[in-house]
């Protein structure tokens, strides 16, 4: 999944998942000193490992059981 508007629901946002968080783009923002962040989030998820990934939903529902993990 990519940057969405923060006003859209993600299939995460209501997810029990362990090292859920979102980036807020808000803030990403004014940090880079770029707009393109503004009003925006990305799901992302913290293993126990420390390695941090993007979540990315899926358009096949038979795919909904995967995850993909390094």
């Amino acid at each position: 999944m990519s940057w969405t508007e923060k006003t859209h629901p993600t299939p995460f946002d209501n997810l029990p998942l362990p090292g859920l968080f979102f980036i807020d783009g808000d803030i990403l923002a004014r940090l880079i000193q770029r707009n393109w962040t503004a009003g925006q989030k990305l799901p992302m998820v913290a293993f126990p490992s420390g390695q941090e990934f993007e979540l990315w939903e899926t358009s096949n529902p038979k795919q909904a059981d995967r995850a993909h993990l390094r």
